[in-house]
């Protein structure tokens, strides 16, 4: 089932990618990204397994996203959260047992204070549409 939630979630990222230019340091900036490709990259994401969501939320490095939406498989199925970055960068973040939230709500109206009592339990890094990195 993952799989196929996977290409899913994959198939359902689109749109258009903005310009991007180098900066002094040959690290990849695109336009308007709150966060930059080769950070993102780096950086140790097995720290906020088994964490709370809101520790992740709630850092300084991935508090700016720009865009937030409950990704649900079938409809009224909580699958993840996704965090828009740009258009070409995504994160997200899910739960394998919910503790705090009822992860079936076909009114797809979960309550963002609840999931962030949740256990974080996977981190899907999404760029140019690709996923490049899977945190489990």
């Amino acid at each position: 089932m993952f799989k196929i939630l996977s290409i899913l979630i994959i198939l359902r990222l689109f749109g258009g990618f903005e310009a991007s230019n180098q900066n002094k340091s040959n690290k990849l900036i695109v336009k308007n990204d709150s966060i930059s490709i080769e950070k993102l990259k780096s950086i140790n994401f097995h720290f906020y397994i088994g964490k709370e969501i809101a520790c992740f939320l709630e850092d300084k490095m991935f508090s700016k996203y720009k865009d937030r939406f409950f990704i649900q498989e079938p409809p009224g199925v909580l699958q993840l959260l996704s965090l828009k970055y740009s258009d070409k960068i995504f994160v997200e973040i899910g739960v394998t047992k919910y503790r705090h939230l009822k992860p079936f709500n076909m009114a797809g109206n979960w309550s963002m204070k609840l999931y962030k009592k949740e256990k974080l339990s996977i981190i899907r890094i999404i760029i140019d549409n690709k996923v490049v990195k899977v945190i489990k």
